[in-house]
């Protein structure tokens, strides 16, 4: 091979090497980013893993199409656009106060001020927390009483 022919060579082999190179790279920051980010409270999830990688952030199944959220949550904890809402069980009226407590959990759900705001297509709506379940079963904590979240409405009967 001639020198000019072996200078090509040279030449292509750390183009070649320097193109993989940066595919690589290029592919590791976008898997990082997209997998870092993951899904916001009251997006859709088939797994915990689709809401957060870390494993910070839980898909509650129960919900349709799974509602990302965070479990255990207090009065500002929650990201900015999400709030701490508490739900229990609906009890008799003699029991009432004290079932409530022991029976409530805490979870961060996405705010909104209108249907548009949430999945209305998959039969989310935007309610307060009276409006939740048969007899409001729900409070937002550290908040006003009219802010809404994104939740599935039970119809009344």
């Amino acid at each position: 091979m001639s020198p000019a022919g072996q200078n090509c060579s040279i030449y292509a082999a750390r183009f070649t090497r320097f193109g993989c190179s940066a595919a690589l790279i290029a592919l590791c920051m976008m898997l990082s980013v997209s997998v870092g980010c993951g899904r916001g409270i009251g997006d859709a999830c088939e797994s915990s893993l689709r809401c957060s990688a870390g494993g910070t952030r839980l898909c509650d199944m129960t919900q349709p199409k799974g509602y990302c959220t965070l479990a255990a949550c207090q009065p500002g904890n929650c990201p900015s656009d999400a709030v701490c809402v508490t739900f229990w069980q609906n009890t008799t009226e003699e029991t009432a106060s004290s079932d409530r407590n022991r029976l409530s959990t805490n979870y961060c759900m996405r705010k909104c001020d209108d249907r548009s705001d949430c999945r209305d297509d998959e039969g989310y709506d935007c309610i307060t927390g009276e409006e939740f379940g048969v007899d409001g079963e729900a409070v937002v904590e550290g908040g006003s009483s009219d802010q809404k979240f994104c939740a599935v409405r039970i119809i009344k009967e």
